[in-house]
This record gives C-alpha cells, sequence and structure tokens, in this order.
C-alpha cells in the first residue's frame, strides 16, 4: 500500500515537471548536395534549442515548455550518386527542464541531401535526417509523509526533419532557406522504488521553416550558420565542413 501511494505521488511530481517544462532541432545546412561522386565530407556541428512537446501517459496529457537541448556532433558524409549524399551523425546531447538538469549522453543519427535542379545561381533540393537523443538524471523531491526521495529520470527522443528549399549562392557566399517537417517519437521514464512509469513524447508542432548562411573558408571548407523555427520549437545550430 505504500508503494501504491508513493508511486501514485511521483505521477503527480512528474506532472508538475512536465506542465512546467521542451527539446530537440539538429542542424540541417543548405537543402543541397555539395558532394561529387565519391567525394567524402567531415564536419563539426553544434546546435542551442528549445521546444514545446507533448506528453502523454496514465490518463495525463500535458505540454512541456521550453525544454533545452545541446548537441555537438561529428558528420560524416559520401558522395553516392551526382546529386546525392549520404551522411552520418555521431556526438553527444543533453536535456533540461524545470527541476532536472540531464546528463550529456551519446547522440546520433544518419541521413540524407540531395539536388533536384540548378537555375543559374539557384540550387534547388532537400535534406532528411533522423538524431536519437538520449539524456539521463536524478530529480531530487520532497514527498509529504515519505521525506526526501530520488526520482530517476531517463529521457530519450527521436528528432526526424525534413527540408526542401533553394540555395543561393554568389563568389563563395550562400544563403538557403525553406520549409520543414518535424517529427518527435521518444519516451520519459521516471523509476522509483523499483517501479517505472512511462510518457509518450511527441512534437506540438509539425511544420516550421529554417533559413542560413555558408561561407567558403577555402575551396573545400565551408562554415555555416542558421536559425529553425517552428510553431513550438525554435534552435540556432551552425558548424564547419570540410570536403576532400
Amino acid at each position: 500500500m505504500k508503494t501504491v501511494l508513493y508511486l501514485l505521488m511521483v505521477f503527480v511530481v512528474l506532472a508538475g515537471l512536465l506542465s512546467s517544462s521542451a527539446q530537440a532541432l539538429t542542424p540541417l545546412g543548405p537543402p543541397m548536395s555539395r558532394l561529387k561522386p565519391k567525394q567524402q565530407s567531415l564536419g563539426f556541428l553544434f546546435a542551442s534549442s528549445e521546444m514545446d512537446l507533448k506528453v502523454s501517459g496514465y490518463g495525463l496529457t500535458e505540454t512541456m515548455k521550453d525544454t533545452e537541448s545541446t548537441s555537438y556532433l561529428v558528420k560524416a558524409g559520401y558522395g553516392v550518386l551526382d546529386g546525392v549524399e549520404l551522411f552520418a551523425l555521431v556526438g553527444v546531447s543533453d536535456l533540461s527542464f524545470e527541476d532536472f538538469e540531464g546528463d550529456s549522453d551519446v547522440a546520433w543519427g544518419f541521413g540524407s541531401k540531395f539536388t533536384l535542379a540548378k537555375q543559374g545561381s539557384v540550387t534547388w533540393g532537400g535534406v532528411f535526417q533522423i538524431c536519437s537523443i538520449r539524456s539521463e538524471g536524478i530529480v531530487f523531491v520532497d514527498v509529504p509523509g515519505f521525506g526526501l526521495q530520488d526520482i530517476d529520470i531517463d529521457a530519450q527522443i527521436f528528432d526526424i526533419q525534413i527540408a526542401i528549399g533553394p540555395t543561393y549562392t554568389r563568389e563563395g557566399f550562400s544563403i538557403y532557406g525553406g520549409p520543414f517537417m518535424h517529427f518527435v517519437d521518444g519516451d520519459l521514464e521516471g523509476s522509483a522504488l523499483g517501479e517505472t512509469v512511462t510518457f509518450d513524447i511527441e512534437q506540438k508542432s509539425e511544420f516550421g521553416g529554417y533559413f542560413g548562411a555558408m561561407f567558403d573558408l577555402a575551396e573545400s571548407s565551408s562554415l555555416f550558420f542558421e536559425y529553425q523555427k517552428t510553431g513550438g520549437a525554435s534552435a540556432i545550430a551552425g558548424g564547419i565542413v570540410f570536403r576532400f
């Protein structure tokens, strides 16, 4: 009986955290392929984002507001066809929301960029990517009748982005952007007294847009910065990419 009452209180504590707390967008870069067949690239990327997410479970549906995530990623790309490249992502990321500061954990992902058409200085194309982000931590809560208790939190999110749009290039400088779709699938677990409660996580808004600028530092390296925005999320991202 004591365990049941305690777990009910844990549910209430998690609901309070969720209702007052968000998370992840990852760098996209220009929506086009810049690699020739068999050409390779290596990039170092970062992203800082906030997001509103819908969380549901055990009859509870809440919105996590302003959950923060910071990611540092290494990106390896390979040109498979003319106008098509594949890439892999690996690095570290963390999640945080009210009263929860998650530890940095391994982040990984993969995706593709493709060129659709070129008209003068404008190239049309797209990008698809998926990234897994996980973070763990402990929340200490003073529960009436039980004293100070710790709740283990484990959050994992799969972040999916699909974008399409133009890239305008002139003398080593490019501006790019366009609409994108954003999907999140994940879960948030809270554990105490050997019991675990799990909430499903998904995005609050699927549609958004982004824009950015890219500078060629040399013939084979580029620096880019971008801003992403949906109805429930925003991110500042960027990085440097080397082609060889």
